[in-house]
């Protein structure tokens, strides 16, 4: 601060505007860096998060109405509602692969989802058949499903 004595009064007067240019070019620098940073983190947003978080809601969905579709074939005895699960199920797995190719950091829990997903439907669909011809072995039946639940359930946390 001893530079400030040996300076005149002009020369004291001209520093302020000179400290607030070099201050607000310094604002506008680190405003504009930083923009540009929120406006990536946006455009990853709008191209890659929400578009996948759509896909998952649809997948969701989708799952609920395979398992629902497959619960009211039993309860009305309509085998011709196998094929409309059969038909949501390809279109969950189609789902799933469009949310691999537009995040494919999320490769890795698709694939566990698809896998679960498709041992899942594959046995619900079997079982629903085997009751609706009325081939289902009931005695059987509870310690099947019992099993691969336990399957799944450790292929997803292992």
């Amino acid at each position: 601060m001893n530079f400030l004595l040996k300076l005149s009064v002009a020369q004291k007067i001209f520093l302020i505007p000179i400290i607030g240019a070099v201050s607000f070019i310094t604002f506008v620098v680190i405003n504009s860096i930083v923009s540009a940073q929120n406006a990536s983190q946006l455009q990853m947003a709008k191209n890659v998060d929400f578009p996948a978080l759509q896909l998952s809601t649809t997948v969701l969905t989708n799952m609920e109405k395979v398992r629902d579709t497959l619960a009211s074939s039993v309860t009305t005895g309509d085998i011709e509602a196998i094929d409309a699960a059969k038909e949501k199920v390809k279109v969950v797995v189609d789902d799933l692969q469009a949310v691999r190719r537009i995040d494919p950091s999320l490769s890795a829990d698709v694939n566990v989802l698809q896998s679960t997903f498709s041992a899942y439907s594959d046995q619900a669909i079997d079982v629903t058949a085997s009751i609706l011809n009325e081939t289902a072995d009931f005695a059987t039946l509870g310690d099947k499903l019992f099993l691969s639940i336990a399957v799944r359930r450790s292929s997803c946390s292992g």
